[in-house]
């Protein structure tokens, strides 16, 4: 979706940040603001800020958030770790694989 809206003069200095990182900027304000009032999961706020969800956790504890952990979530980061261990072959243990966060498994 594209919006277009009026900003004042001067926009960028106030937020300390240069004119080709408003977007980013307003993202990540857009996707804290909604997490901080519980109308988008940790993911949704981290698809909105165009972050993963270890760098929107970061965010949050910059901007004094506290980190709303559910059941959901939970499960999300069960079905993480479920891919980020594979049985080991001919036993129960498991071992880790290398995992680059993004969903590739190497």
């Amino acid at each position: 979706m594209e919006v277009t809206i009026n900003l004042p003069e001067g926009i960028t200095a106030i937020c300390k940040i240069k004119g080709n990182e408003l977007e980013r900027f307003l993202k990540r304000i857009i996707a804290v603001e909604l997490y901080r009032e519980r109308l988008v999961s940790m993911g949704k706020a981290a698809e909105i800020a165009e972050v993963s969800r270890y760098e929107m956790m970061d965010l949050l504890n910059e901007k004094g958030v506290p980190i709303n952990y559910t059941v959901e979530d939970l499960e999300e980061d069960m079905k993480t770790l479920g891919k980020l261990l594979k049985p080991h072959v001919g036993g129960s243990r498991y071992e880790p694989i290398l995992y680059d966060l993004q969903g590739d498994s190497s």
